[in-house]
């Protein structure tokens, strides 16, 4: 998490998945579970706490040599 010191400035939460190449599920099915890990954990709880209401939400995922990125 990136937690600007101007609360007018975005702070950002960057969550990873990596996959085994065993993984049977797709990239996007993982990009999925990365979005409702940060729901689930209310990563963003620490953000609205310091009063920042600009938040993006970055989901980075592995899976052997592919990489998909999602904002």
């Amino acid at each position: 998490m990136l937690i600007p010191k101007d609360i007018n400035k975005p702070g950002i939460i960057i969550e990873f998945k990596r996959a085994r190449k065993t993984n049977k599920k797709s990239i996007e099915e993982l990009i999925e579970e990365a979005r409702k890990q940060i729901e689930y954990k209310k990563y963003e709880t620490e953000l609205l706490n310091r009063v920042i209401a600009n938040i993006k939400k970055l989901l980075i995922v592995f899976k052997a040599k592919e990489v998909q990125l999602m904002m």
